[in-house]
């Protein structure tokens, strides 16, 4: 690892800047743009500099491996939108109801290739490569799987692991890779387990409007087994219980500087959780 004293750390607002760059002009970069200007936590942006800067990386270093994830998120969540028929996204129409589904399928691809790009300033491209087709080969069976996939819960709950987790890690794969850190195997299972409890407190949260809109839930998926709706909701606190708690356990294995992004997301959902247990 090297001397995180003597890097100056990126920052959130460089990540856009980069990404507005890489997208150059035309119209797709514009509508790719106007996608990533309507909101988003950044998180795996985050996740990425956090590392990073624990990990002595340089800014140029940092915003590689924060650029590539961030854009490989949004372009998954265009992806998802045109397959899945959602027509909204972040409060807003989505890219393919506002634009086509050719100009959204190409904004997409766009962000795909500018992710790539940015792992021109990574400094062990090849390995960083590798690792980022691994995530989106992953996301894509999962998402394949997803659209085919029966209703049942147990088969809802591995989707979400197997489409989220990937693009979850990476961030941080990437910060591990340009240190020549170990940790990128327990990084992989940290982020399946936090991707279901992610999946399990949104479906919580969502289940009357995906009721509504005919969109999978695993309550719905609990209750069409035949369980009560408040003994799904009960089942699914404890599977976000489940999973923040093996998360943790996953976290405590990764190399010390680097636990603090991941444990940062996992006990805002603990947070989520009580807070819903509360209201309940």
């Amino acid at each position: 690892m090297r001397d995180a004293a003597v890097t100056r750390p990126a920052t959130i607002r460089e990540v856009d800047e980069q990404m507005a760059r890489i997208l150059g002009s035309g119209p797709v970069a514009d509508a790719a743009r106007l996608h990533l200007g309507s909101g988003g936590a950044r998180i795996r942006a985050r996740i990425a500099l956090d590392a990073a800067t624990k990990l002595g990386l340089d800014a140029q270093e940092a915003l590689s491996c924060a650029v590539c994830a961030e854009l490989l998120h949004n372009a998954s969540l265009i992806h998802d939108d045109i397959q899945d028929g959602d027509r909204t996204r972040r409060g807003d129409e989505a890219l393919w109801v506002r634009f086509g589904t050719a100009t959204a399928l190409s904004a997409g691809d766009l962000m795909i290739s500018g992710a790539n790009a940015a792992l021109a300033g990574h400094p062990h491209p090849s390995q960083a490569l590798l690792l980022t087709h691994t995530a989106i080969a992953a996301t894509i069976r999962g998402q394949a799987e997803d659209l085919s996939a029966q209703d049942a819960y147990t088969t809802r709950l591995r989707i979400a692991a197997e489409k989220s987790g990937p693009l979850l890690a990476l961030p941080l794969k990437l910060a591990l890779s340009a240190a020549q850190s170990d940790g990128l195997s327990t990084a992989d299972f940290a982020a399946r387990d936090l991707a279901q409890a992610y999946q399990a407190l949104d479906d919580m949260a969502d289940r009357d409007d995906d009721l509504a809109h005919g969109s999978a839930n695993l309550c719905l998926s609990l209750e069409r087994e035949g369980i009560s709706q408040a003994e799904a909701v009960s089942r699914l606190r404890e599977t976000a219980r489940r999973a923040i708690r093996d998360a943790h356990v996953h976290i405590s294995h990764l190399p010390a500087a680097t636990r603090s992004s991941f444990s940062g997301l996992a006990d805002r959902m603990d947070r989520q959780l009580k807070d819903s247990s509360d209201a309940a």
